[in-house]
Order: C-alpha cells, then sequence, then structure tokens
C-alpha cells in the first residue's frame, strides 16, 4: 500500500494541484493527504524550504519517508483522518488547524473556497 500512495503522490494530477497551491497552503495540503493530519510550524517551514531547493516531489518524499509515517501507517494502511486527536509530538494548536482544514479549507482542488 504505501508503493501505491507513493505513486498517487507523486503523480502528475497530484504534483500539478500541488503546484497550484502556495507553499504554506501546499504544506497542508500534503500533510493532511499523507499524514492525515496539518502540519506542524516546523513542518510548515520545511516544506516549502525544500520545495523551493530540492522540488517538490522531494518534499513529498520526505513526508512518506518520515518515521511518523512509517510508525502511523506503515506498509499497509492508506493515509487516513487521524489529527484530530492530541499525540505525543504533535502540537494542541496542530489538532486544531486539522480541524479547520478538514472542515475544507486546505484540500488538493485549488478551486474551492477561493484558492489559487
Amino acid at each position: 500500500m504505501a508503493e501505491f500512495v507513493a505513486l498517487v503522490a507523486g503523480s502528475d494530477l497530484v504534483q500539478r494541484r500541488l503546484d497550484r497551491l502556495a507553499s504554506l497552503r501546499g504544506a497542508a495540503a500534503a500533510h493532511l493527504a499523507l499524514l492525515g493530519r496539518a502540519a506542524t510550524p516546523a513542518e510548515s517551514s520545511r516544506y516549502p524550504s525544500t520545495r523551493v531547493r530540492q522540488g517538490q516531489r522531494v518534499a513529498i518524499q520526505q513526508i512518506l519517508d518520515s518515521r511518523e509515517y512509517a510508525l502511523a501507517l506503515g506498509l499497509d494502511t492508506v493515509p487516513y483522518l487521524r489529527g484530530l486527536q492530541t499525540a505525543d509530538g504533535i502540537p494542541l494548536t496542530t489538532v486544531n488547524r486539522t480541524a479547520q482544514l478538514y472542515g475544507g479549507d486546505a484540500g488538493l482542488n485549488p478551486a474551492i473556497k477561493g484558492a489559487i
């Protein structure tokens, strides 16, 4: 399953949709889609920086290669919304942001709610 998720995340369709989003919005959408939660403040900084320096596919791959992805989803689980509960190392602000994003404010569809 992890290979399938990586193929979908790296697909031209997903890449084009993320390309059309502003950097922070792209970070939010990528983390919500792949980790099932909003990005932490540190991740919100790291993703755009990596996206500019090494490319968006590398930024996505870093999420997929993360320890959190491996522990939470492993090889056999499709990413799902899991960020509405508190967890060690995840700030409460991230849980609150996940709830906001889940309401439709981030998505990978830039046509939603006035996105670019």
